[in-house]
Formats: C-alpha cells, structure tokens, sequence
C-alpha cells in the first residue's frame, strides 16, 4: 500500500485486502525535513525510494498519527519511538516483502535482530579521534557510552547493541 508503485493504483482499503471496506486510503506521513522520511523517499542504494509520495505531509509525528487515529481509513507512517508510545490509541501493520515472508511488526526485538527490515535505521554517534583529548569530549563520550541503552529505552529507542561495532 506505501510502496512507490501503489501510488495512483491503490486508492481504496478493499484494494489492499478484499475483506477491508471499500472506502478511500487516507495517507499521512513524515515531513521533507525528517529522518523518516529521508529513510522512505531516498530508501537506501541498494533498494531505492520505498514509499509513495502522494500523502498528506505533518510536521510532526504527532500530527500524522492524530489524523491517522481519528478514523479508521487513514494511515500513517511514523518513528518506532512515537508508536511505542502510543500503542493503546494506535495499530501496526507488518512490513511484508514481496518475497512471500511472513510479515514483520514493530518492536523492540525485531528492530534489535534485525529482522523489521528494511524500515530500520541505525542512528550513530562519531567522535573524532583528537577531539577525545579534550576532557569534556570524553566525558561526554563516556557518559554516552554507559547510559546511552537505558537512556534510549526511556524514549522507547532502540538501545545501541552491548557490544561496540567497528
């Protein structure tokens, strides 16, 4: 239904399932200057734009997701974090691929393993080697490094892995 090729084809809730009703596909998504939406217009190089264009943009997540939980023929896309949050007011749909795989819904665990693909994106930190010889840097990196997971939960990001990758 989000896929680029849906668009101006997909208008319609029955058109996605036959059993859904058959009224019009309300969409609202990510704004230009969000990191979702670069993650849903610029895709990555291997895969390409991964969404459909013809929604109704919001500045924020907030506002997709109150347009989108006012009825229930609108569809919204939004961060991980906002939905975690929201769960009570909002539903998740699976991101199925076209490769016949059982679809995969948002959570913690699947972002973690990996599997809620290709709707992930890593957030990183980097630092510059020299700049760590200045005290604040490095105990601001310090500071990261110990309270960064459980920092990240309490907003309901995903926490970095246990392990420093390289």
């Amino acid at each position: 239904m989000w896929e680029p090729g849906a668009q101006g084809k997909i208008t319609r809730w029955n058109q996605v399932d036959p059993s859904w009703p058959d009224a019009p596909i309300k969409l609202f998504g990510a704004g230009a200057d969000s990191g979702t939406f670069r993650l849903l217009h610029r895709g990555d190089r291997r895969q390409g734009q991964v969404s459909r264009g013809d929604y109704t943009a919001s500045r924020t997540t907030t506002c997709s997701c109150r347009a989108c939980s006012a009825t229930s023929t609108r569809s919204a896309t939004s961060g991980f974090a906002y939905y975690a949050e929201n769960q009570g007011k909002l539903k998740s749909v699976p991101v199925i691929e076209k490769s016949g795989k059982p679809g995969v819904k948002p959570s913690m665990e699947t972002v973690l393993d990996g599997s809620y693909q290709p709707l992930a994106r890593p957030i990183f930190i980097y630092v510059n080697a020299k700049s760590l010889e200045r005290p604040e840097v490095k105990k601001f990196v310090e500071y990261y490094m110990t309270h960064g997971s459980k920092l990240a939960r309490e907003v309901k990001y995903v926490p970095l892995p246990t392990r420093p990758t390289r």
